[in-house]
């Protein structure tokens, strides 16, 4: 009896060491890179960005005899690759890399997403400032050609076009779905966190003398903590002024000119909801000494209404825009019922 137990425990030491082991060597392989690479926009024109059909990329991967990190600090690159992405590639690549954002977003629970990060992705997919959209990179590149055939693009031939058409409906479809379920994650976490502001007392409320910046007799003395909550909301609505995909630096589309979907369609701003919610806030009209209460929680939620209602809205467009390009492909249609139901609910 004593044989077996020890038999048995030796057995199961050397079970858990095979396992440690095994565990360290895949950790320290998804640490190591023997691979590194570097991109380059440029055009035909020699400038560095223009516009969707004429803008380019080049990808140079450098290859190391030995992954890093290791004891030398400096290595040889043994081998060079280039690739050139064309226009739509480029398009289809900015896409690959927003999506990877979302995606991490989407893993976290609701409870530890940052709010801030999560209201800009949104607003750089659906209602992007700098840079064009993904329904002007759909009508860019999938307009029909000539008598009615596959879709002309710039340094492709006839069927290489026709393949770069398919798989670019295909990397819209799956970017829809993300701004759709990132959108319904924003709209989600920003009503519970409201519910939660209204329901308790103003973290940012003044609570002594010291905090409200008084001296003297406190009660005559304007708080300097007057807009409390007022001044969290502000930060998150702050526009991120990133491109249609990448939130990339460069400008190839209509620039920072271009206005908002709101402001073409006469509905109101985000910037008049913010004024008025500070008017609100401060109390102008009214006792001028009056700090925000936990009751004023109202307040930012009423703002953040109006910016999930722009943000339903503006993907709604994006969708209808879209859709005629993507209308065969499995999904589509669940994907537009969404968008429509989503504008209607929040108007």
């Amino acid at each position: 009896t004593a044989l077996r137990m020890v038999r048995r425990l030796a057995a199961e030491a050397q079970r858990q060491s095979v396992v440690a082991s095994s565990g360290a060597s895949s950790a320290a392989s998804m640490n190591e890179s023997s691979v590194f690479s570097y991109s380059v926009p440029f055009t035909p024109s020699g400038g560095s960005h223009g516009g969707l059909l004429e803008q380019y990329k080049r990808t140079t991967l450098l290859h190391v005899s030995m992954p890093f990190p290791a004891v030398v600090t400096r290595q040889p690159v043994v081998r060079r690759e280039v690739k050139v992405l064309t226009p739509v590639e480029v398009v289809m690549d900015d896409m690959a890399e927003r999506l990877e954002s979302m995606k991490g977003l989407l893993e976290k629970p609701d409870s530890s997403v940052d709010k801030n990060v999560l209201m800009r992705v949104v607003q750089g997919s659906v209602m992007p400032q700098v840079n064009v959209g993904a329904a002007a990179a759909a009508s860019a590149f999938l307009q029909p050609g000539a008598e009615g055939g596959p879709p002309a693009m710039v340094g492709l031939d006839a069927d290489r076009a026709a393949k770069q058409a398919e798989r670019l409906r295909r990397a819209l479809l799956t970017f829809l779905k993300g701004c759709r379920d990132l959108l319904d994650k924003v709209t989600r976490v920003l009503h519970n966190g409201n519910a939660e502001d209204t329901s308790s007392p103003s973290r940012d409320a003044p609570t002594s003398p010291v905090e409200r910046g008084a001296s003297g007799d406190a009660s005559n003395e304007r708080p300097s903590n007057t807009m409390g909550p007022l001044s969290h909301s502000l930060l998150r609505l702050r526009s991120g002024k990133e491109g249609s995909f990448g939130g990339g630096s460069g400008d190839r589309g209509g620039g920072g000119s271009e206005r908002s979907g709101s402001e073409r369609s006469g509905a109101p701003s985000i910037s008049v909801a913010i004024g008025a919610a500070m008017n609100a806030a401060v109390g102008q009209g009214s006792a001028p000494n009056t700090p925000l209460t936990p009751g004023d929680g109202a307040v930012v939620a009423e703002r953040d209404a109006v910016w999930i209602r722009e943000m339903h809205q503006a993907f709604y467009n994006m969708v209808q825009g879209i859709y005629p390009h993507i209308a065969g492909l499995p999904g589509a249609v669940d994907l537009m019922e969404h968008a429509r139901k989503g504008a209607e609910q929040n108007a």
